[in-house]
């Protein structure tokens, strides 16, 4: 039988973030993320051109270069690599972290 979801804890869930060419903020994101304890994060990279691949390397955090084009082959893969219980994992995936940054809010904040 299914747990009660008030007994899901942050150890439960996998993260998975697609990115390509998120030097700019995928720092930002990974600090931030370290205050919370997930379960694991993985990282689905569109064979970046910048930065992105080198920055993520310094978390603690899976990371693989999509091996085909395309958002949906990225989750598949970053749901490939999940570790934990599917049938009791959630898994959160953040399509492109950029799209977090263009507003003035984030411009604020650093």
């Amino acid at each position: 039988m299914n747990e009660p979801i008030n007994t899901v804890s942050l150890k439960d869930v996998s993260l998975v973030i697609a990115t390509y060419n998120e030097e700019e903020c995928i720092k930002y994101v990974l600090d931030e993320l370290q205050q919370f304890d997930l379960g694991e994060i993985i990282i689905v990279d569109g064979n970046s051109t910048d930065n992105t691949k080198a920055i993520a390397k310094t978390y603690d955090v899976k990371f693989i270069s999509q091996s085909k084009n395309g958002w949906g082959s990225a989750v598949k893969e970053g749901i490939d690599l999940t570790t934990l219980l599917l049938y009791h994992t959630w898994m959160v995936m953040v399509p492109i972290i950029r799209r977090l940054f263009r507003n003035e809010k984030f411009n604020e904040l650093q």
